[in-house]
């Protein structure tokens, strides 16, 4: 007779039904933890049973974090008379009910809806499909902020802050902003803002800081900013947008794939420190700053930085990255049409970028005030440009698209890019720097020689720049250390206008006769793979300028040239693999007799 033993699966049943009974005489002890617990939402009145307020209350009294979901018809308003405090890890998610809005109530007061204030460490909050209305039920709006991040004495900071498809609108806060006001996060604590949607919201302060929508201070965390749209918030400074590092906190800030269309920092201030800069977005001592697959349109800055300011990099290592990139129409009264960095130290880098339609309303008087990007300030820091194009055709003043204008060496390297305006390029330093321009076009649509200029204390000669492979409007100057392949004083370029020629970006693309075709240094080293487009860098020889024509053709004949093998010789190497196939089936034929 066999014996029987039980699987393996059968005694971890019997121990399991063992463990639970002896658990349930108070035998074994199990651990007790903290569950996650999930609320509705099922009222839309201020308070009472069902209620938004309710339900935080629930969650509140329940240890651990926890969700609280809304089962409400599409389309239902949600008024809070007062604030809500939420200590607790919370997720409020409103996917159930299509179209949900949270507001204020106007005349009663300003106050924000929700203050998150953590009594304990790691505390995790998220907010998701919900709509924040400033004047959604009420007449007059209320005002405050939608979502206040801070701490009391005895609290503590949150551990992450999450938006997701978040839409703040017309809401008016007298603070910092509007929708968002984020103090301090645990250290290294992230904020995520994604495909979220910010539209029409002013923070009002006069004596503040700013961000009409956005506004996070004195964390060390990244703020990380995707597939957003930012679309007329007003504000001092950083009319979308204001990230400052305070007491400690540095943060970075990091955006893709979003979008900033008229937002307006407005200069109301009486501290006129950091006043009027930014019209999309302003930050100061912060770590890094990265931009990448994002339009910036329409912004207006009543100072500096049409788009976008930097006031200070924190660290010598910090950086500001602008790639695949658009800055088109935004305007400043005094500099940086787009783009205007004051920092000391860090460096910044543009590729595969396009600044074009960028305006000032001062008169220069000669000065370097840069529709494109502006760099004042002290310090050493540098300037790359890559791949990119510039377009600044319809300035009012004679400036200059790209302006550096500091006290210290601030060496500008561009490559591979197109750079049009009233003037090109003008470099002034209180230190010598040596700086280079290859493979690139410059070209002046007012004095000629405005296409390149470098002066230390107004005098020229002082800065040096390596020029090679690149065309210029302008002489050959004493300042500039000219290498090989150039061509000076190019009357017709050859370009086309601005449009979309492919990639993510507008460019300018030349003409097969334009003097930037085939005009590259035949042998040249360490080009990028592609062009500002995304395509193949060289075909034949290298292009000069952002784009790369990619149909070559024939001087002589006109005829393009086929970048494919003859039909001849495409049917020889079918009849090749054909021979091939043939040979391989009779050697194994062979084998089996």
């Amino acid at each position: 007779m066999r014996s029987h033993t039980p699987t393996t699966a059968v005694r971890r049943l019997v121990a399991a039904v063992a463990i639970a009974g002896l658990a349930l005489l108070g035998v074994v002890a199990l651990p007790s933890a903290a569950f996650a617990a999930s609320f509705s939402v099922t009222s839309t009145a201020d308070a009472g049973s069902g209620s938004l307020r309710d339900a935080i209350a629930l969650a509140e009294a329940n240890a651990g974090p926890d969700t609280i979901t809304f089962a409400l018809p599409a389309g239902s308003v949600i008024q809070l008379l007062s604030l809500v405090t939420v200590t607790e890890a919370l997720t409020l998610d409103g996917s159930g009910t299509p179209g949900l809005v949270i507001t204020g109530q106007g005349g009663v007061g300003t106050f924000p809806l929700l203050i998150l204030s953590p009594a304990a460490v790691n505390q995790d909050f998220s907010f998701n499909d919900l709509i924040f209305d400033g004047t959604a039920a009420s007449t007059p709006g209320w005002l405050g902020e939608a979502i206040h991040a801070t701490y009391g004495v005895t609290n503590h900071l949150a551990r992450s802050l999450a938006l997701t498809r978040i839409t703040g609108r017309n809401i008016t806060g007298p603070f910092e902003g509007a929708v968002l006001q984020a103090f301090a996060m645990q250290p290294g604590g992230p904020i995520t803002i994604t495909d979220s949607t910010f539209t029409n919201n002013v923070s009002t302060t006069s004596t503040l800081n700013g961000g009409g929508a956005v506004y996070v201070r004195g964390t060390t965390g990244l703020v990380t900013v995707t597939g957003s749209t930012f679309t007329g918030n007003t504000a001092r400074t950083g009319g979308a947008i204001y990230l400052e590092g305070f007491g400690g906190g540095v943060a970075s800030l990091s955006v893709d794939s979003s979008t900033f269309t008229g937002n307006v920092a407005n200069g109301a201030a009486t501290v006129p420190a950091a006043d009027g800069e930014g019209g999309a977005i302003a930050a100061n001592t912060v770590g890094d700053l990265t931009i990448s697959g994002s339009t910036f349109s329409g912004n207006t800055a009543s100072v500096n930085g049409g788009a976008l300011s930097i006031g200070q990099l924190n660290l010598a290592t910090s950086a500001v990255s602008i790639t695949t990139s658009s800055f088109l129409g935004n305007h400043a009264i005094s500099g940086g049409g787009a783009f205007w960095s004051a920092t000391t130290q860090g460096d910044i880098s543009v590729a595969s970028s396009t600044f074009a339609g960028n305006t000032l309303s001062s008169d220069p008087a000669d000065s370097p005030l840069g529709n494109s990007i502006r760099l004042s300030g002290t310090g050493d820091h540098a300037l790359s440009v890559l791949s990119s194009t510039f377009d600044e055709a319809a300035a009012a003043f004679s400036t200059w698209a790209i302006a550096v204008e500091t006290t210290g060496a601030s060496p500008l390297a561009i490559a591979h890019s197109t750079i049009v305006g009233p003037g090109a390029v003008s470099i002034r330093t209180l230190s010598s720097s040596s700086s280079s321009v290859d493979h690139s076009i410059l070209w002046s649509l007012g004095t000629a020689d405005d296409a390149l200029v470098a002066l230390v204390f107004g005098l020229p000669g002082s800065n040096t720049i390596a020029t090679s492979w690149s065309l210029s409007s302008g002489t050959a100057q004493p300042y500039l250390a000219v290498g090989s392949g150039n061509q000076f004083s190019v009357s017709s370029f050859g370009l086309g206008a601005l449009a979309n020629n492919g990639g993510p970006t507008q460019t300018r693309l030349p003409a097969v006769g334009s003097p930037a075709h085939n005009a590259g240094d035949p042998a040249v080293v360490g080009a990028p793979a592609t062009d500002q487009r995304g395509l193949t860098r060289v075909v034949q020889t290298i292009d000069i300028g952002s784009v790369e024509i990619q149909s070559a053709t024939l001087a002589a004949t006109g005829t393009p040239v086929a970048l494919r093998v003859p039909l001849t010789g495409a049917l020889l190497i079918l009849l090749g693999l054909l021979s091939v196939a043939l040979a391989r089936r009779r050697f194994r034929a062979g084998d089996r007799d």
